[in-house]
């Protein structure tokens, strides 16, 4: 099979894969039963910009639903929204391009952010394994992840959010293994940039991309244009900082007493918590990693992984299970605040029961290796333990929030089944080979099954706000 063939076939089955998640998410956003208050705000608010680009806020629809008796945050009356106005700004933009200002034109920002994604996941997969085999199933993945798939048929910010925020990780991994060319750090600035001015969370993806630098390579921090370009992200969030200064008289006034009260008061002693407990563990690797001291044999890797294999199924058993039982449906609602109250392992044990991939995701995560198939791993590693890390501490649990961790996830567990897939075929045994080999693909076709009915029962009917 020539080159060339090769990437024919592959850009025409990366376009299938985008060009029917697109019609299939529009389709099943068209049928959805009822809209969430989000999803009005953000198309409201894109009606109001498309026709006079200042009046960015929700007052008038705050006030049509104060009057109605529902008790709404104070930011639904301020003259700004309280989030940057780039997601209002792109549902404005399609409408101004398309003609229209219905809502179905809202939704095709967010559908188009969610299906780009799959090829982006590709790319993402190829780039840090250099893996045809790893990328194209990650692109499948995504092509049916129910939790991507519920948001892409929602009008929130949290699609449009991580396609910004996966192409910044994309341009950071290629600027690391493209020996630092300034074009792939300003692309990733870039792309950091805009998903900031989406929402201020975008930032941890910065953290990620800085943690890993001090980690792994920390003579990078030398360099002046590193430190310039991460200033490009903050720069690119000058506009709304003016905008707020010209209508508060200084910045982020948009937020609420309640917002700065959480943040100060609950948000940042947790993120104290969390923030000390990782950084020791970071310096006791640093530790095990430096000439003076012991590097982990591979039998100490093994052992510390199986302890960590141990402590999370004592944590996420049930899950486990409800995520291998057919007829097991993972919760949803529409009543706001109803999930708050879950424990901190929500985002584990939420996400196992939407997909028993998630499992494989967090086989991968949680190993402890010594000398990993790439280092690059940890950029998808480091994303994903930011992520939830700030959203853990946060408490507000929605399976959304952690959207930007979801490609980075789906990377994981599509390795997993290569490593697995590599390792069975090396075996020399050819019964115990066809016995592995037998096993892997039931797991994969229980696990294709077990999400394709989550989506035709939970996903596709798009009857739902919280989850």
């Amino acid at each position: 099979m020539s080159p060339l063939y090769k990437k024919i076939s592959t850009f025409l089955m990366l376009g299938l894969l985008a060009v029917s998640a697109f019609f299939i998410r529009l389709e099943n956003f068209k049928n959805s039963p009822s809209r969430t208050i989000d999803e009005v705000v953000f198309f409201r608010m894109g009606q109001q910009v498309s026709s006079d680009w200042g009046n960015y806020n929700s007052i008038q629809y705050g006030q049509e639903l104060k009057a109605s008796g529902r008790e709404l945050p104070s930011y639904f009356f301020k003259p700004l929204y309280k989030h940057p106005p780039l997601f209002t700004f792109l549902i404005a933009f399609a409408m101004k391009l398309i003609g229209s200002t219905s809502i179905n034109v809202a939704a095709l920002v967010v559908i188009l952010c969610g299906s780009l994604l799959i090829p982006l996941v590709y790319l993402l997969a190829l780039e840090i394994f250099m893996d045809k085999r790893t990328a194209i199933l990650s692109a499948i993945f995504m092509w049916f992840d129910p939790v991507s798939t519920i948001c892409s048929q929602k009008i929130w910010m949290d699609t449009s959010l991580c396609l910004f925020s996966t192409a910044s990780v994309y341009f950071f991994v290629k600027a690391l293994r493209s020996d630092n060319k300034l074009q792939w750090w300003v692309l990733s600035a870039i792309m950091t940039g805009l998903a900031v001015n989406i929402k201020y969370t975008a930032l941890l993806m910065l953290a990620a991309q800085w943690l890993y630098i001090l980690i792994y390579k920390h003579d990078l921090l030398k360099t002046k244009k590193l430190w310039f370009l991460t200033l490009i992200t903050f720069l690119m969030l000058l506009p709304w900082a003016i905008w707020n200064l010209k209508v508060y008289g200084q910045f982020n006034s948009t937020f609420s007493e309640d917002d700065f009260t959480h943040l100060f008061k609950t948000l940042a002693l947790r993120l104290s918590v969390l923030a000390a407990f990782f950084a020791s563990m970071i310096l006791l690797f640093k530790k095990f990693e430096s000439k003076i001291s012991f590097t982990p044999s591979p039998l100490t890797a093994a052992r510390t992984t199986w302890i960590i294999y141990t402590a999370l199924l004592a944590i996420l058993l049930t899950s486990i299970l409800h995520s291998f039982n057919m007829y097991h449906l993972p919760k949803t609602t529409w009543v706001g605040g109803l999930l708050a109250q879950e424990p901190a392992n929500f985002y584990l044990t939420q996400l196992i029961e939407f997909s028993p991939l998630y499992i494989l995701s967090f086989i991968l995560l949680f190993r402890f290796e010594t000398q990993p198939k790439t280092p690059l791993i940890s950029v998808l590693k480091l994303t994903i333990a930011i992520t939830y890390i700030f959203f853990i501490a946060w408490g507000n649990f929605q399976s959304r929030y952690i959207l930007t961790a979801i490609p980075a996830l789906i990377i994981l567990a599509s390795e997993q089944i290569i490593r697995w897939c590599d390792q069975v075929k090396a075996q020399e045994n050819w019964l115990l080979r066809s016995v592995l080999r037998a096993g892997l693909l039931l797991l994969f076709c229980f696990i294709i099954i077990k999400t394709a009915r989550i989506n035709s029962v939970v996903s596709f009917p798009n009857n739902l706000c919280y989850f």
